[in-house]
This record gives structure tokens, C-alpha cells and sequence, in this order.
């Protein structure tokens, strides 16, 4: 039974989320394609993935500059309605991985819109 995502409230949760639940919601995206500048980085996720190098914080291996530290990795994160906002390259990457693994994510569900703009700016990107 696929996970529900849609929330009235805002909250955060880890949640295990398996390599077909990833597939149903790359299928559900807006943005079918993935511009060529980002699958390298999809790429890179997924081996991380399939390596065992994946969690919620990231692993020495996998690139921070300080081996001893290990900073958790971003929310993914879905709209009030349900749909995916932030974290469609690591829903690819598990989406492509060859065995059906589960995968931790911490992952906020119940973002409104009248976030976006805050969000966007902090991220260092522009509303579009």
C-alpha cells in the first residue's frame, strides 16, 4: 500500500521509504525530465544507495571535508497536498536502484505554499 504524504499540519518524520514507493513518486512529478547537468548527482546518490553508504546523515565516504563530522542530510520534503517538492534527485536515485531497498529519509510533510518563498531564499534559489 503506498505511503499517504498529504497533511494539514506541518511535521517531520524518519521514514523508511522503499525503492518502488520512490518509483511511484518520480512518477507522480511535474518534471518528467531530468536536465543532463543533474544526472551525475542522481548517479552518485544511487551508488551511495546501492553501496550501503546511504542514511541519514552523511557518511565519511561520501564526500564532507571533515571525515569526523557528520551532518544530517536535507528533509525531503512534501507540499500540504501530497506531491513531492524537495528531494527529487534522491526519489530518482532510489528509484533506480536494482534491488527493492529501504532507505531512511527525514521527510516533512504539510509544507504550504506560503513557505515557498522563505524557503527558496534560505536554499539560495529563486521562486519558480
Amino acid at each position: 500500500m503506498p505511503k499517504e504524504y498529504k497533511r494539514k499540519e506541518l511535521c517531520a518524520e524518519i521514514i523508511y521509504i522503499s525503492r518502488d514507493e520512490a518509483l511511484r513518486i518520480v512518477k507522480e512529478l511535474t518534471r518528467t525530465h531530468l536536465p543532463e547537468k543533474y544526472l551525475h548527482k542522481v548517479e552518485k546518490y544511487r551508488q551511495w544507495m546501492e553501496q550501503g553508504k546511504w542514511s541519514i546523515f552523511w557518511h565519511p565516504d561520501t564526500g564532507s571535508k571533515n571525515p569526523a563530522v557528520r551532518f544530517p542530510q536535507d528533509a525531503v520534503i512534501f507540499w500540504d497536498y501530497g506531491k513531492l517538492f524537495e528531494g527529487a534527485h534522491r526519489m530518482r536515485a532510489l528509484a533506480g536502484c536494482k534491488e527493492n531497498i529501504k532507505l531512511p529519509f527525514l521527510v516533512i510533510m504539510g509544507f504550504p505554499k506560503s513557505l515557498k518563498s522563505q524557503y527558496d531564499a534560505w536554499h539560495g534559489r529563486g521562486n519558480d
